[in-house]
């Protein structure tokens, strides 16, 4: 029986926990597949239809393409844009991911020791934070967690009801994200093997005649929900064709080219980082915990070692099933807990008060430590103080197109595949990116990776043959931007951050601020007081590790416009804009590109 006392403190840690979680999502809208998803959206919603051909085609060209698992993520997304704009959409992923840890919260509740639950949300917060990007994939996090819910209790109580709500479940869940085809059928099958080994070894004179009779109809229950499940996949607006979708994309490398966009895009390659940083000490302590619990639970311990055992080599194969492998480890701990009656071992253990108090204190300093930090954040834009908490999108990407539009500079864009979501969303068909994050052109990703690889070789082709008039990229493919900064036939209009924009010489009519803008970089040499401010810079301290964590240094984008700048060659405007972000800001960045920068000028002098 809880207390008032106990209730009250308890409802005041979990507001605290749900402002924390609120903050820790409410950030700008990133430049990513969201773009294209809310474009898809917004035409599907104004044709009333699903697309068949690609709708954003570069070169007016009619390419076969469906938006086949994913349509009714988009539109979802767009809905969300159109009633509350992009303010609505910041808004909606922290209440979403307050919505995902509210299920894990009462599922748990009873199961878990109040403390431990509490470090558990945390640690599930930390697991999906790398995959919280804005689109249709995180509402995976919601399915995921139902059908495991349903088949723990199916396999507990053997309740048939649990099992006929999955296939209508997975219908949804197929229209909205291909996470169905995986993870869906994933589970069921895991589920299955388990309930298959259940009856093998009943079978060999383990069980009495009813629990074989159990454990068969187990075994028969869950292979027809699979089969349920594998038919409402039928159940799409492209029919056979969209049926027969992800077998393609999986069975035929040629198709969508999958196997190749595994080598290309990092999400899909495998975690590297969890061996090189601490700083995913959280998938270790899922895990740990996960391993922990199983061997106190003498009855079904098989479907919940082969959850974690599956969803770790998954997650080891491919990064993007972070998310997956996250939420299984959380309710492994947690029916874990629930089969040993982990709660009762709890409260009987001696030190369980201290413990719980040491705990609780701990994640309450953490939390306000945290909630102050994400409130005060602050990021500086063209010397304009701005708090995090009012920017929605990252200005960094916006600005060069919002520049091309508001000039009137229109036509063909050669870009990297994630900005090109977010040009068709704010420019198209006046901008045509050559990729977006849709890859809906094999041809031209393979084009784009062999210009990044060989760009003297290749470049002078694909510039005549797709008519570029204009170059948008991010400063990760510096060895192209530097050849093209060599180029008589282009010129630099912008520099945003990391990102770098050029237009064909004499194809637009530019204003004088733009047209000379190269002209002006040049001019800013480095001055001898340039000099001396470096050497200053260089002495300076670093901020301590404490006052970084109770008060860490605004973003300021004349650092990376400084960073930009010095590598494409305009060392006086480089140093002048670093000069200038020192004064603004006490980033440790500042003191160490002041280093880099005094090496490189020493060596040039």
């Amino acid at each position: 029986m809880i207390t008032l006392k106990k209730y009250i403190f308890q409802t005041s840690f979990l507001l605290c926990l749900g402002i924390f979680i609120f903050l820790f999502f409410y950030h700008p809208i990133e430049t990513e597949d969201v773009w294209w998803h809310l474009s898809t959206g917004r035409w599907i919603a104004q044709h009333v239809q699903v697309p068949n051909e690609d709708v954003f085609p570069f070169a007016h060209e009619r390419t076969h393409w469906l938006c086949n698992n994913e349509w009714l993520g988009s539109v979802i997304l767009y809905l969300i844009a159109k009633g509350g704009g992009v303010v609505g959409l910041k808004v909606f992923r922290p209440l979403f991911f307050i919505f995902l840890t509210g299920i894990l919260f009462f599922y748990s509740y009873k199961r878990l020791p109040f403390s431990l639950l509490i470090l558990l949300i945390l640690l599930e917060t930390f697991g999906l934070a790398n995959r919280s990007f804005l689109r249709p994939d995180i509402f995976n996090f919601f399915f995921i967690q139902i059908f495991l819910i349903n088949l723990f209790d199916y396999e507990d109580s053997g309740k048939r009801q649990r099992l006929w709500i999955l296939p209508i479940l997975s219908c949804i869940w197929f229209n909205i994200h291909l996470g169905s085809f995986i993870y869906g059928t994933l589970l069921l099958f895991i589920f299955f093997l388990s309930a298959c080994v259940r009856y093998f070894n009943l079978n060999l004179g383990r069980g009495d005649a009813s629990q074989k009779v159990n454990a068969k109809r187990q075994v028969q229950d869950l292979a027809l929900t699979a089969l349920a499940c594998l038919v409402s996949f039928a159940v799409n607006p492209y029919g056979i064709e969209g049926f027969l979708y992800p077998f393609k994309v999986f069975l035929f490398p040629d198709f969508v080219g999958y196997h190749k966009l595994t080598t290309l895009i990092v999400e899909m390659q495998p975690p590297g980082y969890l061996f090189t940083s601490f700083h995913y000490f959280y998938y270790f302590a899922l895990f740990a915990f996960g391993l922990f619990i199983i061997p106190f639970n003498k009855k079904n311990n098989f479907s919940l070692t082969m959850l974690l055992m599956f969803s770790f080599f998954v997650f080891l194969y491919m990064q993007r099933a972070s998310s997956f492998f996250t939420l299984v480890c959380a309710y492994v701990i947690v029916e874990g807990a629930k089969r040993t009656r982990f709660n009762d071992i709890w409260k009987s253990f001696r030190y369980s008060k201290l413990v719980d108090g040491l705990l609780l204190t701990g994640i309450a300093i953490f939390l306000l430590i945290q909630i102050l930090t994400f409130w005060d954040q602050k990021s500086y834009f063209n010397g304009r103080r701005i708090n995090d908490r009012s920017l929605t999108v990252n200005l960094l990407s916006e600005a060069p197109i919002q520049l091309l539009l508001k000039n009137k500079i229109t036509g063909p864009v050669f870009n990297q595949d994630l900005l090109g979501g977010q040009i068709i969303w704010l420019g198209y068909p006046d901008l045509r990116p050559f990729l977006d994050g849709r890859n809906s052109s094999q041809e031209r990703l393979n084009i784009t990776q062999a210009i990044f690889l060989n760009p003297q070789g290749i470049w002078p082709k694909a510039e005549s043959d797709y008519h570029f008039k204009i170059i948008i990229l991010h400063l990760s493919q510096f060895p192209f931007i530097k050849y093209i900064s060599t180029l008589p036939t282009w010129q630099l209009i912008s520099v945003s951050g990391d990102y770098v924009t050029y237009v064909k010489r004499g194809a637009f009519h530019l204003p004088k601020e733009l047209n000379g803008f190269e002209d002006t970089l040049r001019s800013r040499v480095v001055s001898t007081e340039d000099l001396r401010s470096l050497k200053r810079l260089t002495e300076r301290k670093n901020v301590s590790m404490l006052r970084g964590i109770l008060h860490p240094s605004a973003y300021v984008d004349l650092i990376s416009d400084s960073i930009t700048l010095f590598e494409l060659g305009y060392k006086g405007a480089a140093v002048e804009d670093l000069v200038k972000a020192s004064k603004i800001s006490d980033h440790p960045y500042i003191r160490n590109l002041a280093v880099v920068m005094l090496k490189q000028l020493d060596k040039t002098s």
